[in-house]
């Protein structure tokens, strides 16, 4: 029976991977990789309850107002036969955690990676780590992260701009300086950890000995400038941008046409226009 189980629950769920209309398949897929599940208890499959003219929900209509967390929650513990869900059925209800913000639904789904032996996988460790920076519970990211077999780069960001992003400037510049190694969006990160907090002159710094910069980390610093009131010092940097071959993006229009309005320069902001 249970190779039968596994052997049916893949394909479902590599299948919906490519389907077109993602979300409302993924709720079908994830209802059914679910009820088998539960159903496995008492070796049912779906086409045998269906043959003995018990009720299964399968149809889209009736799913519609089933999220994948909510059919989750539903499941049972833990399955005494061993037909556990695959990682993606978790990686899939975590994104719909980070999405609404629910840390109390991303706790459900950290119990269950626990009890099913997956609290190993290195993907599923990093978006255990980027639900709770997203939910505001930093304390749990930064356990879980200690805890994580191996810290690849994306959970590093992750810690880093969960502490930065919320003001911990000091425990994100100790990340931030223990890191083996750093990327462009590690120091966009702790840049714009201290721009928030109006500390421009250490962003200012590290923005100078960065070895890469994109539009963001650019954009970074002249918002800073220009929320502080250093007008002339944020088109300064803009022209700077402009001449390193960066392109600006709507927002960075944004801010510098704001920033000459401010310096009452409509002849500037009609050039940048």
């Amino acid at each position: 029976m249970m190779r039968t189980l596994h052997r049916t629950m893949k394909p479902v769920i590599h299948f919906s991977m490519r389907r077109p209309l993602f979300f409302k398949v993924i709720v079908q897929t994830q209802t059914h990789v679910l009820t088998f599940w539960k159903k496995s208890v008492i070796s049912f499959s779906t086409a045998n309850l269906q043959q003995e003219n018990r009720s299964v929900v399968t149809s889209p209509e009736a799913l519609s107002d089933l999220s994948p967390l909510k059919q989750f929650k539903q499941a049972p513990d833990s399955d005494p036969q061993g037909a556990l869900p695959y990682s993606d059925v978790y990686f899939t209800v975590l994104q719909e955690c980070i999405r609404a913000k629910d840390l109390a639904g991303g706790r459900v789904v950290h119990a269950h990676i626990i009890k099913t032996g997956f609290h190993t996988d290195l993907l599923l460790g990093s978006k255990l780590v980027i639900m709770y920076v997203k939910c505001r519970s930093l304390e749990d990211a930064g356990q879980v992260f200690e805890k994580l077999p191996e810290q690849t780069l994306v959970s590093w960001n992750a810690i880093l701009a969960g502490y930065a992003q919320n003001g911990r400037l000091q425990d994100a510049r100790q990340v931030f300086d223990k890191m083996p190694e750093r990327n462009v969006v590690s120091w966009t990160a702790m840049i714009a950890g201290f721009v928030q907090e109006a500390r421009l002159e250490e962003a200012r710094q590290l923005f100078d000995i960065m070895p890469e910069r994109n539009v963001v980390s650019w954009t970074a610093m002249i918002v800073g400038y220009s929320q502080s009131g250093y007008c002339e010092e944020s088109l300064k940097l803009f022209y700077q941008m402009q001449n390193s071959g960066t392109k600006p993006n709507p927002f960075t229009f944004n801010i510098v046409l704001s920033t000459c309005a401010n310096l009452g320069n409509l002849e500037q902001s009609n050039h940048i226009y």
